[in-house]
């Protein structure tokens, strides 16, 4: 359990009723926080051993308010709260004072409370809980119609929370309103961005990349940010992660990057350090510890730097159909002509199209998933894979509709032809080589083992006319798609 701020203390206490006692506060505590009512009375008789509470003779029990707080905003009692160093407090503002180069960053220096400009602007905003960071609206709806995962319908009609449902936007509020909501409420620990698939913005995330005892960033980490140019950068909740807020887009066929960069733990750490890029809908945990040298700006990466960056890190697919191809593919804007199993497809952007049809959870109860574990709330539903032990009871694994992604040292992810893929008899591809081993051979074979488990997947006979007659249409986008195609036909 968090232990609450000053302000999150007297919304508990507001909601008590008038002149509540050490025992209706807990009471209130324990329902606000979900929490038992004996981690809730422990908390309170903490808190007024600290001097952040105080007991006033009002009441028929006594009555417990919030202790009178100074200008600084420490407390009167015996507890103080002391800044932390190098650190100024400060609020988003555009300044341009940023390095020209990550190598003359100062990694150790921070300011609170400074977060991107061009996401300051945006109602994007949720809070997030302690622990897992699982995104939450305390003050939206709980039976709005936010789409359920867990349901085919929607969390007004069904038993489930809509406040949890980060992919319903009726609940996305502003920066400032979700700082003030986190500042006050017992259940946030934070706040957290939504990235969306329209947004121009792509979010780089560091995992374990900065020793937080003393704010050493690992050489692969600022080497590959070097390749991409300075931009805002904030500091984990954590303090051994580093995130970095660019404008750009991912090439074409690659839905995001999770690499290693480093087999053994950096400083104080107990993982390798990760680096993890997306360009979509993702939730990026924003702390607005950022660091002073960065630019308050959101700043465009060299596209040409990105490039040699993942064409090193080997995440740059070359074949005809894969797995990140296939994931990329924008079914909206396509028109498919077979659609069922018991058709024939022509053009593979048919059974493109229905794989981004499938529900990924569907998928992974069939394939991948052993069993669904709590928590069960938001829109990523963790489960215990079929390759980890029996008695696994983790978070590290979960599954949207999209995809499943390991967020431990296994880092595997995809969509429901990765999960085919390592759920098939036929082939030996593991949770760790996806999404890249699936391509080629292995892509089709895939498929066809969805088909198998009885997925409406139509069955694919290409084109006989020759590809190398195709001609240019004159349009770039649509010479980029035949050529595509052709390099499908030649297999």
């Amino acid at each position: 359990m968090t232990t609450p701020t000053p302000d999150q203390w007297a919304a508990v206490i507001d909601a008590a009723g008038d002149d509540p006692s050490v025992g209706a506060v807990a009471s209130a505590l324990a329902e606000a926080d979900t929490v038992g009512l004996a981690a809730a009375e422990a908390a309170v008789e903490s808190a007024l051993a600290d001097g952040v509470l105080t007991e006033t003779d009002a009441g028929l029990f006594g009555a417990v308010e919030v202790a009178a707080r100074d200008g600084d905003g420490e407390t009167n009692g015996d507890c103080e709260t002391a800044d932390t160093p190098d650190t100024a407090d400060d609020e988003t503002a555009d300044t341009d004072t940023a390095a020209s180069t990550w190598a003359e960053v100062d990694w150790h220096t921070t300011e609170t409370g400074v977060y991107p400009v061009a996401w300051a602007e945006r109602r994007q905003w949720m809070g997030h809980t302690s622990g897992e960071k699982q995104p939450f609206a305390p003050w939206g709806d709980r039976d709005a119609p936010a789409d359920c995962d867990d349901h085919p319908t929607t969390a007004a009609e069904c038993h489930c929370d809509a406040r949890w449902k980060w992919g319903y936007t009726g609940h996305y509020t502003t920066l400032d309103d979700a700082r003030e909501w986190a500042e006050k409420h017992p259940k946030l620990a934070g706040l957290t961005y939504l990235l969306l698939d329209d947004d121009p913005h792509a979010f780089v995330d560091g995992d374990d990349v900065r020793c937080p005892e003393t704010g050493d960033i690992h050489p692969a980490f600022t080497e590959a940010l070097e390749r991409l140019g300075v931009s805002y950068a904030d500091v984990s909740v954590s303090g051994s992660g580093i995130h970095v807020v660019y404008e750009g887009d991912l090439p074409k066929r690659v839905n995001q990057v999770v690499k290693d960069v480093d087999t053994e733990p950096w400083g104080a750490n107990d993982d390798p350090p990760t680096v993890e890029i997306y360009d979509h809908k993702h939730v990026c945990v924003a702390t607005g510890q950022k660091i002073t040298d960065t630019p308050t700006t959101v700043r465009q990466w060299d596209s040409d730097g990105l490039e040699t960056l993942l064409d090193g890190w080997g995440e740059l697919p070359d074949d005809p159909v894969s797995a990140e191809r296939s994931d990329q593919f924008d079914a909206e804007e396509y028109d498919a002509t077979a659609t069922s199993a018991d058709e024939t497809a022509t053009d593979v952007r048919d059974v493109f199209a229905a794989i981004d049809r499938l529900n990924a959870r569907h998928v992974a109860e069939d394939t991948i998933c052993d069993e669904w574990l709590e928590p069960r709330t938001g829109e990523n539903r963790c489960f215990r894979p079929t390759w980890a032990r029996s008695d696994y009871t983790g978070t590290a694994v979960y599954c949207d509709r999209d995809k499943f992604v390991d967020t431990g040292n296994r880092n595997g992810y995809g969509g429901p032809v990765c999960m085919a893929a390592i759920d098939c008899p036929d082939l030996t591809v593991t949770d760790r080589d996806c999404p890249g081993a699936v391509d080629g051979e292995t892509w089709w074979r895939a498929v066809d083992h969805l088909r198998n488990l009885g997925y409406d997947l139509p069955e694919f006979e290409p084109n006989p006319e020759p590809a190398d007659r195709l001609e240019s249409t004159g349009d770039d986008e649509e010479d980029e798609i035949r050529e595509f195609l052709a390099d499908v036909i030649r297999g």
